[in-house]
């Protein structure tokens, strides 16, 4: 999926020349947690709550309250982080994810011909896993991968495509255990067997849920 599809377009954006107490305080009541900072509609840096917290007296940032013998003159262009990651709305989210865990960053601005289009969140990105997670009737079956595979070992791809079913999604990863899982998701005729037919071959079932309900 594309970042265009579930980008937020509706964004609040901050100036250089904003106070960063009246920032946080937006912050605070809208319940954001980043903002891109746009001049003349382009996108020129980004700033969060832990830069606004850096910048505002001990008892604001702690307490929400104005310490008057701090320095609130402090304005969001010299906190705010100018080498923005971008993407675009034509990124694929597969590599914002990535962007995302590489770089320990919560959010993205979205930018076409270098103007500000959007942004997209790990909330975002949340939204769309599970919504495609478990799609209409389909079957979500998630199995323990053998530790070898050799040209004889049943295949389980073969179990979800038999009597007409369909498989709609097919993800690898390792557990941090270092075990090899594989989530497969069934939908169409009698995909409820297929849990028990894996079983069967030999795999070992780690989680089985349809329609959002675990068994």
């Amino acid at each position: 999926m594309l970042v265009r599809h579930c980008m937020s377009r509706e964004v609040v954006t901050l100036e250089e020349s904003d106070s960063c107490v009246d920032a946080y305080a937006l912050f605070r009541s809208r319940g954001m947690r980043r903002a891109p900072v746009v001049r003349e509609g382009s996108l020129v840096g980004m700033i969060s709550d832990r830069d606004l917290l850096r910048a505002l007296p001990w008892s604001l940032g702690e307490q929400g309250q104005l310490d008057t013998q701090g320095d609130l003159s402090h304005t969001v262009g010299t906190f705010m982080a100018r080498n923005v990651i971008s993407v675009t709305p034509e990124t694929h989210l597969e590599d914002v994810a990535r962007l995302m865990l590489e770089h320990k960053i919560g959010g993205l601005p979205v930018t076409e011909g270098g103007e500000l289009v959007g942004i997209i969140t790990e909330s975002d990105i949340l939204r769309v896993f599970v919504r495609l997670s478990l799609q209409g009737h389909a079957t979500r079956i998630t199995i323990q991968a053998p530790a070898s595979r050799s040209d004889q070992e049943p295949d389980p791809v073969d179990a979800c495509h038999a009597k007409g079913r369909y498989l709609s999604g097919l993800a690898r990863y390792v557990s941090p255990a270092g075990t090899t899982m594989l989530t497969l998701h069934v939908s169409g005729p009698n995909a409820d067997d297929v849990p028990e037919q894996l079983r069967r071959m030999g795999f070992v079932l780690v989680d089985v849920a349809r329609s959002g309900r675990k068994s």
